[in-house]
């Protein structure tokens, strides 16, 4: 059901009720996807900090595609008068932010080590060129139309090369 509403928008066939379901649901569907990340990395019993730590950057490297489109999806949802909405962005947006930080500096208390690999680390640099652009623009109060096709353009682009993090984190013998 929720793909034949994507489907709907994508192909400019909807007539506001696709939109309306999709901002409805969801988030249901963020949670039960994260239920299954969280289910999955307390299933991994290893006391090993090497296999630890790869389940976690691949955990929190995937958590932020998600919040790309969270972030995106609350953005729109403030600036068509839902108020009550800004205080899950900006959580939102601090979430994605300490969690880039966490994944290029490392974090213990996350079992995230300090990424020190070439390709991961250049990876890492190119979302966060991105994400700085994006990051005042998504705190902005009020923005132009120019600002939101902003938005929506580098939004795709971030979650694009947030995705090519998470399958560099899964291949790399080395973070």
């Amino acid at each position: 059901v929720f793909y034949t509403h994507i489907q709907k928008i994508i192909k400019g066939k909807d007539d506001g009720t696709s939109f309306k379901y999709i901002m409805a649901n969801n988030v249901e569907l963020l949670k039960i996807s994260n239920e299954l990340v969280k289910r999955y990395e307390a299933s991994n019993t290893s006391e090993n900090y090497l296999e630890k730590s790869r389940l976690s950057v691949v955990n929190v490297a995937g958590r932020q595609r998600m919040l790309t489109q969270k972030m995106t999806k609350e953005k729109l949802l403030y600036l068509r008068g839902d108020k009550e909405i800004r205080e899950s962005l900006l959580k939102t947006v601090k979430l994605f932010d300490d969690s880039l930080n966490a994944l290029i500096y490392g974090d213990v208390k996350q079992h995230l080590p300090k990424a020190t690999n070439e390709k991961i680390t250049k990876q890492l640099a190119v979302v966060d060129g991105i994400w700085k652009r994006l990051k005042p623009l998504y705190m902005k109060e009020k923005n132009s139309s120019k600002e939101m096709a902003l938005i929506i353009a580098k939004n795709t682009v971030l979650l694009k090369e947030m995705n090519s993090m998470v399958k560099m984190s899964e291949v790399e013998v080395e973070y």
